[in-house]
């Protein structure tokens, strides 16, 4: 990944792959032409030829990506074809994770990086880190760029500044191939504060840090305010400066109007706006004007000490009185993949078990398994008169006979 000889990636790290010429556009962001047939006599090309489709899909529709990926996938396993049964898996953990699947991607990646050759690594590794992967499993050490987001993740996380500093640095100087660096400079925007209008670009990161947020009680991406200053979007693991944590443990939709009104800076937000955001539907003043200021009330409750929500007319604005970090909770994954994350540590559990697990509805977790189950993430079984639940996406099997 880097210039040097033990991680370049000047190519594909697989050159006895067909479309390999492909690939290497693609790692040098180059817009992919998707075959519109596939071929039908050759098995090892046709699958090559799905992964190419879904990686082009990625940029236009995440629905036909994974149908790409995932159609990759049973086709490599059924067919016996290793080396593009490896690239089907690690296209479908990167598409996975792209379409806000981290933990299904972390899953299909920890296993690749223990199966894949020495020349994948960078790849495998890369997108087992950025889907928030564990990396201890790996029996060797992670390889760039994945080593040094790691070093700074834990300098970040032990508040050693000189260490974060250094590691910061040596990220930012890697040279990547371009679509890796994309993603690479999303991080380091996220982590020195300057994502404001890129969480699109931060979300499909986010996974990344999110068991350093759970570890530490916040979101993957925090909003960061101060008075006098434009307000900052950025990762949890930056330095805190000494601000203060508020709205962490509050409801959704508190943290979602505390995340609009910091969005919103000097200039405010429309109450009609932020209505919309927070609720998802259009506001209705006869209907909802009571609903909005109880919310507006237990904001500023929550706030209280650190920052006021001044009104004029139909305009909010947030006022901060002291350095404050607030939740973006758009960063965190789909309630989905929250329980996954559920079901894998509470595996063979009812849905109201896993309600009680996650501290949400019997009903909104029955909705999120309906889904799951249809998409292949996880299985269900009768046991008696009782249905439990287990991950398992349909299109993945662990690789273990890679050369």
């Amino acid at each position: 990944m880097t210039e040097s000889p033990e991680t370049s990636l000047d190519r594909f790290p697989e050159p006895g792959l067909r479309t390999s010429a492909e690939l290497d556009r693609w790692l040098a962001g180059e817009a992919l032409a998707a075959p519109d047939e596939l071929e039908r006599t050759d098995a090892a090309l046709r699958v090559e030829q799905m992964v190419l489709r879904a990686l082009a899909a990625l940029d236009t529709s995440i629905d036909e990506a994974v149908q790409h990926a995932r159609q990759a996938s049973r086709a490599a396993y059924a067919e016996g074809l290793p080396a593009q049964e490896l690239l089907a898996y690690w296209a479908l953990a990167r598409v996975r994770r792209v379409s806000g699947n981290p933990y299904a991607a972390a899953r299909i990646g920890g296993a690749l990086c223990r199966a894949a050759p020495e020349a994948w690594w960078p790849l495998v590794d890369w997108e087992l880190t950025i889907a928030g992967g564990d990396t201890s499993e790996l029996e060797r050490a992670p390889s760039e760029p994945a080593a040094t987001w790691l070093q700074l993740c834990s300098a970040a996380e032990s508040a050693n500044d000189e260490a974060w500093r250094t590691a910061l640095e040596r990220f930012r100087g890697l040279r990547l191939p371009p679509v890796l660096a994309h993603e690479r400079d999303a991080l380091v925007r996220g982590v020195i504060g300057e994502g404001v209008g890129e969480l699109d670009a931060l979300r499909r990161v986010s996974g990344a840090l999110q068991e350093t947020a759970a570890r530490s009680g916040q979101t993957p991406a925090i909003w960061r305010l101060a008075p006098g200053e434009k307000p900052r979007l950025g990762w949890c693991v930056a330095p805190s400066e000494g601000e203060s944590l508020r709205l962490m443990d509050e409801g959704d939709r508190v943290r979602a109007l505390g995340a609009t009104l910091s969005e919103g800076g000097d200039a405010g937000v429309e109450l009609t706006d932020a209505f919309e955001r927070v609720y998802g539907f259009a506001f209705d003043p006869s209907v909802h004007d009571g609903v909005f200021r109880v919310l507006l009330h237990r904001v500023r409750g929550a706030l209280e000490g650190v920052a006021e929500i001044e009104r004029e007319g139909d305009r909010l604005t947030l006022a901060v009185t002291q350095p404050l970090r607030l939740p973006e909770p758009r960063s965190e994954p789909p309630f989905g993949d929250r329980i996954l994350r559920v079901i894998a540590a509470n595996p063979g559990k009812t849905a109201r078990e896993l309600a009680e697990r996650s501290g949400t509805t019997v009903r909104a977790v029955q909705r999120a398994l309906r889904l799951l189950v249809e998409t292949g993430a996880c299985k269900s079984e009768r046991v008696g008169r009782a249905v439990i639940y287990a991950v398992e996406d349909t299109t993945f099997s662990e690789p273990t006979h890679f050369r």
